[in-house]
């Protein structure tokens, strides 16, 4: 037990407690069992935290970041129920609790990896984009919904309002219970 500041430099055994009610300054590694730290902590440079086996958590506190090694799961609420994590084959972000699994933004975009390329955007309060290659395909808008490009429908179709510029291909019935307005009509067999 010490009542000042302590000092270790080198490999330092202690077998059992040590009580100190002052500062600890260990200058290179030191392997501990059981740390407990009853005050503030300040770790000047790397921390690593190895789990059961090789799976680690480490900060790099010059890249100032965490790193969660391969299956280390970043467990979020009283019943872990929401995981964040890699398994060297895919990521992800797994809920399985009660409720919804919520991504709140005043808009949304998903992309690839390196944000080249869109995949899908949602406006906040408005619209949403799908895209294909970084090109938007499919937007909805305050009436229905825009495609771009071919359109390609298998099936019953029902539609309040279908506006088709360009050519269009019907293979199959087309019924019109409601009445047909056609202002240029050829028919050919």
């Amino acid at each position: 037990q010490t009542n000042g500041n302590a000092a270790f430099a080198g490999i330092t055994t202690i077998g059992g407690n040590a009580d100190l009610n002052g500062d600890l300054d260990v200058d290179g590694t030191s392997n501990l069992d059981i740390l407990d730290v009853d005050g503030t902590a300040n770790f000047a440079d790397d921390v690593t935290l190895v789990a059961a086996g090789s799976s680690t958590i480490l900060f790099d506190a010059s890249a100032h970041k965490i790193v969660f090694q391969d299956n280390v799961r970043a467990n979020f609420g009283t019943g872990q129920d929401l995981s964040i994590y890699h398994d060297s084959q895919a990521s992800y972000i797994q809920e399985n609790g009660v409720g919804n699994l919520r991504i709140l933004g005043s808009n949304l975009r998903l992309a690839n990896s390196d944000n080249s390329k869109q995949y899908a955007f949602f406006y906040n309060g408005g619209g949403a984009e799908l895209n294909y290659d970084g090109n938007v395909k499919f937007e909805t808008t305050g009436i229905g919904a825009t495609v771009f490009g071919d359109f390609v429908v298998s099936g019953v179709t029902t539609s309040a309002r279908l506006l088709v510029s360009g050519i269009s291909t019907f293979t199959g019935l087309i019924d019109a219970n409601g009445g047909a307005h056609i202002d240029n009509l050829r028919l050919g067999i």
